[in-house]
């Protein structure tokens, strides 16, 4: 079973506590959606195991499918 969660939102703190729940469950893994800044997911990663959720935790990622493409998304 998969779990989504976005590293850091405005509602992080009531988010963070669903995912826990989650894991809690039976998740046997995670996977983030997309983030820009990798300090985010670093300290996602902390929270977790400060929490003590030990399963695999992916982070989100859009492939570049070309450079006019990719430019787009930094602009």
């Amino acid at each position: 079973t998969e779990i989504y969660i976005f590293p850091y939102t405005t509602l992080f703190r009531s988010d963070f506590q669903y995912f826990v729940e989650k894991v809690q469950a039976g998740a046997d893994f995670a996977v983030t959606q997309l983030f820009y800044d990798c300090k985010q997911y670093f300290n996602f990663l902390k929270d977790c195991k400060a929490a003590n959720i030990t399963i695999d935790i992916f982070p989100g990622l859009m492939p570049i499918q070309s450079w006019g493409w990719s430019f787009l998304l930094w602009a």
